[in-house]
């Protein structure tokens, strides 16, 4: 049998084994009992060390406590409000040792700053080369602007180049345009400008109109068209311009010109090729091809009633070369023909210093119908050199070679003077009104 003590133990008998396992689990919860009685009702004395250290493993309860009592005493407050104000001997600043200077575009000078009291650095605009922050002082302030401010501008239309900065008038679009126009029209010796399908990149750049290969009468009639109402000059650029239809010059105080050889007017219609219907107009420096187109004698390469002024042409044709009336002027020019008259030409003419040359027999050099001078031409191979009708003629100092007749004289009162002719001598068929001096034959 067993037997329980006074602390609740038990003592077994150990003459009953059977009951030795349940004994002992007994004694352990017992046991428990014990300690957690006991451990209620402990109580430390213990005092604070005088220094702080700290705490060691196996050191007495009381060691430990009085170490823990130092720290809590030295942090005094802060150990238990964790406030950083409470902390004692805190500092006051917080000093860089090394100091940063603070310059405003500049490389000298400037404001040193390490953070060991309040500074205030004010830096502006202007200072560091910024755009300023203020505009001028009213809005009718015109002028370039300043460290402080803006400048303000008013926008003109002017081209006037006496204006500068200080009055603060900044150029607009069209100015610009203008400036630009002017400088174009200053350089360019035309009013218009008309370049081929061919022609160079650069000229096709400058040129008011490119033709594209077909029918290029259409830009050069448009280019005529759009000069001013007091005339102006239309300029075709070097190449080969195919001509389907009548180029017609319908205003008066027109020039056109071309690059001389380098600009060549091909023939693709049977009609005129030129046809001047105002007055004081002038045709120059170009080539007109015509010859291969089978035209009327009554079609002309140049065809005028107006009096124009033409040279410098080449002009190879299959009818009239050059059809005019009404003192026109003809000089300078390379004429040919197939099948009627180089130069046909009505009243008060001059028709000095060009080459003609015909194909044929029937072919006239040149044909006049009075008061026309006919002087210092070269005339070859035609079947008449020249022809005279009517009054008035003055046929002078011309070369003749190669021809049926040299010069034919109808009508009266012509004067025929200081020729030289190889080949036929002239024939006069007017009477003894004209008159025939110091002409040489050959």
């Amino acid at each position: 049998m067993s037997k329980t003590s006074k602390s609740g133990f038990i003592i077994p008998d150990y003459e009953d084994d059977a009951d030795i396992p349940a004994l002992a689990q007994q004694n352990a919860n017992a046991a428990e009992s014990v300690i957690k009685a006991v451990s209620e009702k402990i109580s430390t004395e213990f005092s604070e060390d005088a220094k702080r250290e700290n705490i060691n493993s196996g050191e007495k309860l009381s060691v430990i406590l009085g170490k823990i009592k130092k720290w809590f005493s030295d942090l005094k407050a802060v150990a238990f409000s964790n406030n950083y104000n409470d902390l004692d001997n805190k500092p006051t600043s917080l000093k860089n040792p090394y100091s940063l200077t603070i310059r405003q575009n500049s490389t000298s000078g400037g404001t040193s700053y390490d953070g060991s009291s309040s500074a205030t650095v004010n830096i502006t605009a202007a200072g560091v080369g910024a755009a300023p922050t203020s505009h001028a002082v009213s809005a009718a302030t015109y002028g370039a602007g300043s460290g402080s401010n803006y400048g303000h501008v008013k926008l003109s239309d002017s081209t006037d180049s006496t204006l500068s900065t200080g009055g603060g008038t900044a150029a607009t679009p069209n100015a610009v345009k203008k400036t630009y126009d002017f400088a174009a029209n200053k350089a360019r010796t035309a009013t218009l400008v008309v370049a081929a399908s061919n022609s160079g990149a650069k000229s096709k750049a400058a040129a008011d109109y490119v033709c594209d290969g077909t029918s290029d009468q259409t830009e050069i009639n448009n280019a005529i068209t759009a000069l001013p109402s007091v005339g102006g000059k239309v300029l075709l650029l070097e190449g080969t311009y195919n001509i389907s239809g009548t180029i017609t010059v319908g205003k008066a105080n027109v020039t056109v010109e071309g690059m001389g050889a380098g600009t060549v007017l091909k023939r693709k219609t049977t009609s005129d090729l030129i046809k001047i219907n105002a007055n004081n107009c002038a045709l120059s420096y170009f080539c007109i091809d015509g010859a291969d187109t089978t035209t009327s004698n009554s079609v002309g390469g140049i065809s005028s009633d107006y009096g124009p002024m033409i040279s410098h042409l080449t002009i190879s044709e299959y009818g009239a070369a050059i059809r005019v009336n009404n003192g026109a002027v003809i000089t300078g020019c390379v004429l040919s023909t197939k099948s009627f008259v180089c130069v046909f030409a009505g009243t008060d003419c001059i028709i000095a210093h060009n080459r003609i040359n015909g194909t044929d027999n029937p072919v006239q050099g040149i044909q006049v119908y009075g008061k026309t001078a006919v002087i210092g031409n070269y005339i070859d191979s035609t079947g008449i050199g020249i022809q005279t009708y009517n009054q008035y003629n003055k046929i002078a100092d011309n070369f003749i070679t190669g021809c049926t007749k040299s010069i034919n004289v109808e009508g009266t009162y012509n004067d025929i003077s200081d020729n030289f002719i190889f080949g036929t001598n002239y024939t006069n068929l007017g009477g003894n009104t004209n008159t025939f001096s110091n002409n040489r034959y050959q």
